[in-house]
């Protein structure tokens, strides 16, 4: 079949990211094709509509729908409600089953609203999957009410559009079948098998373009593994009813507060979006009632909580999805199935989702030991979408370059060698601090030739690190005792790229945020805590990171780039109090960060690391003019500290 996209890259992590971010980018003639079919399988559309779409050959689709909808024959209300809904079924993996979209949208068909549909789909979704391969046609008819005696058997559920339309066009069941012997027992129960992707014969395809893909089924997505949805919401019930009623209480009490010092979160409930606050207010919800009494809503928010706490994925990751119990197995699954590429350690298949987040857990911590994780973040939408970079060949940035080993040389003295490594790196700013240079002066070095290096091209080259006081109790850090740096290519001009501020202004605007946002990593440590924590960062690369900020706005922050830092104090370890960001200010497509640009940026760490930890093994400050906002009537070079 034709693909609609061009092939994404061999690279599978690089892929999947592609894969995710091409949901809103390209596509769109496939994702309309599926809702205009999801219509009509849930009776959405007038029966002029249906008569024209199961007329059209598939070159004649595209154009059809869109004169539909021009002409006021499908509904616009029922068409948004749906094509949101084909979104947020997306995430976070950028892609579907379709044989499960065909399941949620006969159920909106019978419930007549987003929501209670969501509730049916997944009771579905877990009673077909617990029927015998030979029954699975029976249990969704009685569901769907379609027909059990005709099927199309679909083992590409992801990219099968050919035999979805078809399914809608026969009015008959869509069965995912993942193989020949499925087949095999559909048949001995009876059951006409109209159109399969499994073997030849059977009624001509329609041509339609695969919907595009890395993985064609869900059990591919799954690296081959097949994930378990029979009864995981008995199975799930079962473990919040047998738990103790105390132990409950305490569970749901600290995965409240958790989510409520969270970053942004947006789940979805039949197109209702719930936030943190909302979220919370679920799991309060859920401590007033024994979970027998819980509504669906409850008992997910809640299993769902309990499954991040317990596994440590990345909550964001789910941000706009429409939650389910199905999804949570899904996303599980997929990345017991990535790590396990990276990691040898066994977790079996086809597990109860209590004891799958629980395996999850330890297999994230060893594959965290070879594998570093990485987000991708859309400010415009708070979605997030992890990817890995391999540690090992992420050293081969960490070596000193010949540029760098000049610039220092030249205005620190001493000798660097190009090549040195981090370790050797750490010896030079030892020395150089030895010999009169401050802790300051080599950080504003760093970030200077950050932002002007062309290695990795920036406009903005920030570093923050504590000024070196409290490091024995960082959780009771002020803002005024963070020191932030901000470096500006030596060629950017504010008013060429729209930013509002200029180069005062930008490093004020960034210098208040990143200390701000210092401090509030560091109550993370706090039993007592003096404002609520904000949750300590993965590296990450964005885009649109001004749509829902005023500073990021004003400064000019759009594609950026975080490396956290961790630094060392007298034995210990803080992380969250220090990191640098790389920011591009223009909002070009090409001008974004890509993940090999974020394996070139980590270096920024180590080198700024070894600074900070030198400065603190002397106990040695920094500069207290850089905590705290530079005199907008200073000389703007003069109060930026440009090395000469």
């Amino acid at each position: 079949m034709e693909v609609l996209d061009s092939p994404v890259s061999a690279a599978p992590e690089q892929s999947s990211l592609q894969a995710r971010t091409r949901m809103v980018h390209r596509g769109l003639a496939a994702d309309d094709v599926v809702v205009a079919f999801g219509m009509m399988a849930a009776g959405a559309l007038d029966d002029g509509a249906e008569t024209r779409l199961r007329a059209a050959t598939a070159p004649e689709l595209p154009a059809l729908i869109g004169t539909l909808l021009d002409e006021g024959a499908i509904d616009p209300a029922k068409w948004a409600d749906l094509h949101r809904a084909w979104y947020r079924w997306r995430i976070p993996l950028g892609v579907s089953s379709l044989v499960w979209w065909h399941l949620h949208c006969r159920a909106y068909g019978k419930a007549g609203n987003l929501a209670a549909a969501s509730d049916l789909v997944e009771s579905w979704i877990q009673a077909i999957d617990a029927a015998p391969p030979g029954k699975r046609a029976q249990v969704s008819a009685a569901f769907t009410g379609l027909a059990a005696e005709r099927v199309v058997a679909l083992r590409d559920d992801i990219t099968g559009l050919d035999a979805f339309v078809s399914a809608v066009r026969y009015g008959v069941t869509l069965l995912a079948v993942p193989d020949a012997q499925a087949l095999d027992a559909l048949r001995r129960e009876r059951v006409s098998i109209l159109m399969t992707d499994i073997e030849a014969g059977g009624p001509v395809p329609l041509g339609l373009p695969a919907v595009q893909s890395r993985a064609a089924s869900l059990r591919a997505l799954c690296y081959g593994r097949a994930p378990r949805f029979a009864q995981q919401s008995t199975l799930l019930n079962e473990l919040w009813s047998t738990m103790p009623v105390e132990e409950r209480t305490f569970v749901l009490v600290h995965l409240e507060q958790k989510i409520a010092s969270l970053e942004i979160v947006r789940l979805s409930h039949g197109g209702r979006v719930l936030d943190n606050g909302e979220i919370a207010g679920v799991l309060a919800a859920c401590r007033a009632q024994e979970p027998s009494r819980w509504s669906p809503l409850e008992m997910r928010i809640a299993s769902f909580a309990w499954a991040w706490q317990e596994a440590g994925f990345s909550v964001h990751e789910l941000n706009q999805t429409e939650l389910s119990v199905q999804l949570l197995v899904l996303l599980m699954e997929h990345r017991v199935g990535q790590y396990q590429r990276h990691v040898t350690m066994d977790v079996p298949q086809q597990l109860p989702l209590p004891e799958l987040a629980r395996r999850y857990g330890p297999l994230r911590v060893a594959l965290e030991r070879s594998q570093q994780r990485c987000l991708y973040f859309d400010g415009g939408n708070w979605e997030r979408r992890e990817f890995l970079l391999d540690k090992a060949a992420s050293m081969r940035h960490y070596a000193i370059p010949a540029p760098l080993a000049e610039c220092f040389e030249r205005n620190f003295g001493g000798s660097l060698q190009p090549g040195s490594s981090p370790a050797q790196w750490r010896q030079y700013v030892a020395a150089r601090i030895e010999a009169g240079k401050t802790p300051t002066e080599l950080m504003i070095g760093l970030a200077e030739w950050a932002a002007n290096t062309d290695d990795l091209p920036v406009d903005y080259a920030v570093f923050d690190v504590p000024v070196g006081v409290k490091l024995d109790r960082p959780w009771d850090l002020e803002i005024e005792e963070i020191f932030c740096y901000t470096g500006l290519r030596a060629d950017f001009e504010a008013r060429e790229k729209a930013v509002p501020l200029g180069a005062v202004g930008i490093a004020n605007a960034l210098g208040q945020r990143m200390r701000y946002n210092a401090v509030k990593k560091a109550q993370n440590y706090a039993l007592v805590k003096h404002m609520t924590p904000q949750s300590f960062l993965l590296p990450d690369i964005s885009v649109a990171e001004d749509a829902h900020h005023g500073g990021h706005y004003a400064s000019g922050i759009r594609h950026a780039c975080r490396v956290p830092i961790s630094v060392g104090y007298r034995g210990s370890a803080w992380r969250g109090i220090a990191d640098v960001r790389l920011s591009r200010a223009d909002y070009a497509y090409d001008r974004r960060f890509r993940e090999e640009e974020l394996e070139v940026a980590l270096r920024y760490g180590i080198w700024a690391k070894a600074i900070a930890d030198e400065a603190y093994a002397r106990d040695m400050l920094f500069d207290s003019k850089y905590c705290v906002n530079l005199d907008d009537g200073r000389d703007v070079a003069g109060s930026l500290g440009r090395p000469a």
